[in-house]
């Protein structure tokens, strides 16, 4: 009996490194410009086929575990007064109503949680238009185009963001499967300690002496 586990351990462990291996890169994020957070399409085809249907309110993708803890963020747009972003599925690539220009934070394992907030550590990129459903190929190019949002304003959320090189499945926004892959491609500058140790320094400096220039008038 336990030989018979253990070689279910070991299939279900390379069936888990297959479906990582086949899953393509298809989206990038480029955040070292808080005023310009790009997500881009690669060009790599999906994983799996998908649509089309319907287009929903909310239809989207969903970067799973892209946050490093919940956030609770819902219905940012790209920029004003016009979101500046053309990413779409690639059906729709020249469908200006059906483009992906809002984002929110997102609980892929329980989507009740967006009805309260959009509590979650999954970011989604989704549209509230109207169109022709959202449509996925294996035989083609999952996105066309790239999104581009100005989050300058918005530290609390962009400090979740992951770090460079960091990894995750990209997914259906209230649908399953999954895609490919999201990848960290740029992270924004955080100056190094000896850098916040020469300020602390210019500002010490500078007291002193305003202080002595202070005492010589007295």
């Amino acid at each position: 009996m336990s030989n018979i586990i253990s070689r279910l351990g070991i299939i279900f462990c390379a069936l888990f490194v297959f479906q990582s291996l086949g899953s393509a890169q298809v989206l990038t994020i480029d955040y070292s410009n808080l005023s310009a957070v790009k997500f881009t399409h690669t060009g790599n085809a999906s994983a799996i086929n998908y649509g089309p249907g319907p287009r929903q309110f909310d239809d989207g993708i969903a970067l799973l575990g892209f946050l490093s803890s919940p956030a609770n963020v819902q219905d940012l747009d790209g920029g004003s007064p016009t979101p500046t972003s053309d990413l779409t599925d690639s059906q729709n690539s020249a469908t200006v109503t059906s483009q992906f220009d809002r984002l929110s934070s997102w609980d892929d394992a329980d989507p009740s949680k967006y009805d309260n907030g959009g509590f979650g550590q999954d970011l989604t990129l989704w549209n509230q238009n109207g169109g022709t459903g959202m449509a996925f190929s294996t035989g083609s190019a999952d996105f066309y185009g790239e999104a581009i949002f100005d989050l300058s304003s918005y530290g609390a959320f962009t400090s979740l963001f992951p770090a460079l090189n960091a990894t995750g499945n990209v997914g259906i926004w209230h649908g399953s499967g999954t895609l490919g892959t999201w990848k960290v491609v740029g992270v924004a500058a955080i100056p190094e300690p000896s850098t916040y140790a020469a300020l602390f320094g210019a500002v010490a400096l500078a007291g002193a002496a305003m202080l002595r220039r202070k005492r010589s008038t007295l």
